[in-house]
C-alpha cells in the first residue's frame, strides 16, 4: 500500500482537563497520486462532500491537529494504547472513481493521563 498514516502525540503526560492536541498525518509513500478524503477530521457522519476528495501526490502528506480528549473523555488516569485510522469505506460515503478506499492505521502509540 501506497498510503502511510503517521499519529504524533505529546510526550508529556497529558491532564484530562486540559486540551491534548495530537497530529495526524497521512502520507503518499508511493511513486504516483491517490485519491484520497482530505478532510481528516474525526466525527463528520453527516458530511460527505466531493469537495473533500483530491489527489494526493506521490511523497506529499497532509496533516490535522485533533484535541484527543475532547473527542474521547478518559474518566481515569493511566497509560493508554493509541492507534489512528484514516478510514474512507464508510456506506454513506460515495467517493469519485480512483478514490482509495479502505482503512489505513497508524502504528500504536502510548499516552500517559494523569
Amino acid at each position: 500500500m501506497t498510503l502511510r498514516l503517521e499519529l504524533l502525540v505529546p510526550g508529556a503526560p497529558l491532564r484530562r482537563a486540559n486540551p491534548a492536541p495530537v497530529t495526524v498525518t497521512l502520507i503518499n509513500a508511493g511513486s504516483s497520486p491517490v485519491l484520497v478524503d482530505r478532510r481528516m477530521a474525526p466525527g463528520y457522519v453527516d458530511s460527505d462532500s466531493p469537495a473533500d476528495f483530491a489527489p494526493l501526490a506521490a511523497g506529499a502528506r497532509i496533516s490535522t491537529e485533533i484535541d484527543l480528549l475532547g473527542w474521547y473523555r478518559l474518566r481515569v488516569a493511566g497509560a493508554y494504547r493509541v492507534v489512528a485510522h484514516y478510514r474512507c469505506d464508510e456506506e454513506w460515503v460515495d467517493p469519485p472513481a480512483g478514490t482509495f478506499v479502505g482503512v489505513v492505521d497508524s502504528a500504536p502509540v502510548t499516552i500517559v493521563v494523569e
